[in-house]
C-alpha cells in the first residue's frame, strides 16, 4: 500500500463526530456527466489497541480499498465510469492527495463550493487522461481491540464530569467516513461532493454501499 500524507485539516474534519449524510452540487447535472473517471481510492483505517492513540494499519487499509472497488464496479453503469486509473507515482499521487484534501476540508467546512482553491495537478491528471471528469474517493475510519472501549468510556466520561471543563471528550467505539468529490476539469471545479461520518464498523460491507447510496441519492440515484 502507498502512504500518503494527509492533510491536517481533513484529518480533524473527518475525526468530528457523527454527521448527517450530505452532498454538495454545482450546476452540473448527472446527465452531462458521461465520461467519468475513476481514480483508485484512497483509505486510511486505524486501530487501537491500547489507550486511545491510534496506529494507520496497512492491511485494514487494504481491506477497504478493495471494498470501495467492489462497490463502484457495481455500480460503474449507474455512476457513468468510463474510465480507471492508479497513481503508480508516488509522488503525483501525494499532489492529488493534498489538492484533494484541500477542496473536500473546504467543502466539508464551509458546506458550498464557493470557496475552492485552484487544482491544477488533478486538472492535468484528468486531461492527460482524456476526461473531463473525475471521481476521487476517499476513505477513513478506525476500530478498536475487544475491551478497549469501555476503558476508554469510563475514564472520558470521568473527565467530563470534572466541573468546569469546557472541552467535552467525545470516545467513540469504532468510526467510518466515506468521502465522495467529483471535478469537473472542464470548468475547473468541484462538480458533486458528499460525505457520511458514522459511529459504525468500517469494513462492514452492507453499511458501505448503504451509506455509498445515500450520498448519491438525488444526483445519480433516486
Amino acid at each position: 500500500m502507498k502512504h500518503y500524507k494527509i492533510l491536517v485539516l481533513f484529518i480533524l474534519l473527518s475525526a468530528t463526530s457523527c454527521s448527517p449524510t450530505k452532498l454538495i452540487k454545482s450546476n452540473v447535472s448527472p446527465e452531462e456527466v458521461t465520461n467519468l473517471l475513476f481514480i483508485e481510492p484512497f483509505s486510511f483505517i486505524y486501530y487501537i489497541s491500547s489507550g486511545n492513540t491510534s496506529d494507520l494499519n496497512d492491511s485494514l487499509s487494504a481491506i477497504r480499498d478493495h471494498m470501495v472497488y467492489d462497490l463502484f464496479h457495481t455500480y460503474h453503469n449507474e455512476l457513468h465510469i468510463t474510465g480507471e486509473i492508479t497513481l503508480e507515482d508516488t509522488l503525483t499521487g501525494q499532489k492529488v492527495m493534498d489538492e484533494l484534501g484541500s477542496l473536500m476540508g473546504r467543502a466539508y467546512r464551509y458546506g458550498n463550493l464557493y470557496y475552492m482553491k485552484p487544482a491544477p495537478v488533478i486538472d492535468s491528471l484528468l486531461r492527460s487522461e482524456g476526461h473531463r471528469f473525475g471521481l476521487f474517493v476517499l476513505s477513513k475510519g478506525f476500530i478498536r481491540k475487544r475491551g478497549n472501549f469501555p476503558r476508554e468510556k469510563a475514564r472520558a466520561d470521568l473527565k467530563n464530569a470534572i466541573p468546569y471543563k469546557f472541552e467535552i471528550e467525545h470516545v467513540a467505539p469504532r468510526k467510518s467516513a466515506l468521502f465522495v468529490l467529483i471535478y469537473d476539469a472542464g470548468k475547473h471545479e468541484v462538480a458533486f461532493f458528499g460525505n457520511s461520518v458514522k459511529e459504525e464498523p468500517p469494513l462492514n460491507e452492507d453499511l458501505l454501499r448503504k451509506r455509498f447510496k445515500e450520498l448519491f441519492r438525488g444526483y445519480f440515484f433516486k
